[in-house]
């Protein structure tokens, strides 16, 4: 009969043994998936990473962990282990164990930066992280995530952000500014308030075409407000932090700071050469 359904259009295999009335959709394919592996299973890794909104595209290869050993399927990949504690509807991983799972498996400190930040910015905490990553007797590379998560400032919500608080503000003796400032319907990254002075970190791409011209929009209302806007892209954080610092220490005290910045271990070695 089920054959029959199946040629007459009526039924849709998703894999051996599980059928859909509708389209196969990727939240149909990752519930075929936990109906699968059985009780006690749910979404893990990359694929509860999507359901967790930390990835926008779905991951061809759904991860289920079960206590149970199925068969291998074509894009499914069964993760056996003992039940961890599961959210939501379709079950997955905790937001903070999905996080620090990835971050371990990540292959640069960029990438382990990245899931946690994302973490973060989509309303987890850092204490709930850290207590995750210190009850995973096996974590791999649990030196490096435990110092990142130490090391993290409230507001700090991707990579290049690390890579600015590390290099130029804490490596440059930078005063501390607000992060993620919600004003007058947008928000800033990162604003000396008392300065007047935003700092704005662009993603990899950087803004073009109709974001180019609401980031000129946006930088004109900042004029009028007497703002400075000082903008950088991940090659000037992430290779010329000194010339970045050097930038924002000279505009901060044009505008009444009275501190200055120090050298650190590549202006030294720049000084030397």
């Amino acid at each position: 009969m089920i054959k029959r359904l199946v040629r007459d259009g009526h039924l849709l295999a998703v894999t051996r043994g599980v059928y859909a009335l509708g389209a196969v959709s990727w939240s149909t394919r990752a519930w075929a998936g936990l109906l699968v592996a059985g009780e006690s299973s749910c979404l893990s890794g990359l694929a509860a990473a999507h359901v967790w909104n930390l990835t926008a595209e779905p991951p061809e290869e759904i991860e289920v962990r079960t206590v149970r050993h199925p068969h291998r399927r074509a894009g499914f990949r069964f993760v056996r282990g003992a039940p961890l504690a599961s959210e939501g509807v379709p079950p997955r991983t905790t937001l903070e164990w999905t996080a620090i799972s990835l971050a371990s498996r990540a292959s640069t400190m960029d990438g382990a930066v990245h899931w946690v930040t994302r973490a973060l910015a989509e309303g987890g905490r850092i204490e709930q992280l850290l207590a995750t990553a210190e009850g995973v007797a096996n974590l791999r590379r649990r030196r490096e995530v435990l110092d990142l998560l130490h090391e993290l400032e409230p507001g700090v919500e991707s990579a290049l952000e690390y890579r600015y608080l590390q290099d130029v503000e804490r490596g440059h003796g930078l005063p501390q500014p607000e992060r993620q400032v919600g004003t007058a319907g947008e928000r800033l990254d990162l604003l000396y308030r008392d300065f007047g002075v935003v700092i704005e970190l662009d993603g990899r791409l950087g803004h073009v075409d109709d974001g180019a011209f609401r980031d000129l929009r946006r930088d004109n209302r900042h004029a009028e407000q007497g703002l400075i806007r000082l903008r950088f892209g991940w090659t000037d954080v992430t290779r010329n932090p000194c010339a970045v610092a050097a930038q924002i220490a000279s505009t901060l005290r044009a505008r009444g700071w009275t501190g200055r910045p120090t050298r650190c271990a590549r202006c030294a070695r720049a000084l030397a050469s």
